[in-house]
């Protein structure tokens, strides 16, 4: 009974392993791959990366992953969840939720339920037509800064018919 009871308990403590990412996504048909070095040099390699419909990424090498080990054989591993504490985002208040990437780049549903997007690069591309229903607030502007809606200008469009039928001045601060 002992030796069954032994054998039991190695399966159990065999069934999880926290690793790290020491090679980089590959492909098996539609399943992403990636190589995992446990404690003590253990290595294991094409090892599934499950990951939450919708949610996509790529861990980078020396990413943390946790390993579900099927029955707890070590040669059926599946990586069931991910994470980098190089680049894990330190602010982040009591139920506040983020998307997070290495360059700092970042979108973040507030505690107060607004959204923030911070993109590394103060650029964000949309290919898509936008609607708003709320006011459009531009701050932070320098003076040689420009909102432009198509080729008009909001610093310095002028309208025709204005005295006489000349044009109109400029929009006035």
């Amino acid at each position: 009974m002992t030796e069954a009871l032994r054998k039991m308990a190695t399966r159990l403590h065999m069934a999880m392993g926290i690793g790290r990412v020491t090679k980089g996504i590959t492909h098996d048909q539609n399943t992403p791959l990636v190589q995992v070095t446990f404690a003590v040099n253990e290595v294991r390699d094409h090892l599934p990366v499950l990951q939450q419909y919708g949610f996509a990424s790529r861990p980078l090498l020396g990413a943390d992953v946790v390993v579900q080990f099927q029955s707890g054989d070590r040669n059926k591993g599946v990586v069931i969840a991910s994470g980098d504490q190089r680049y894990y985002p330190k602010n982040l208040k009591d139920g506040e939720v983020a998307i997070y990437h290495k360059t700092g780049s970042m979108i973040i549903l507030k505690e107060d339920g607004s959204i923030e997007l911070t993109p590394q690069n103060n650029k964000i591309t949309l290919n898509a037509d936008v609607q708003v229903t709320g006011k459009i607030t531009a701050n932070n502007m320098v003076a040689t800064d420009d909102v432009k809606a198509g080729s008009v200008s909001l610093k310095s469009h002028v309208h025709s018919n204005g005295h006489n039928g000349g044009l109109t001045g400029g929009p006035s601060s």
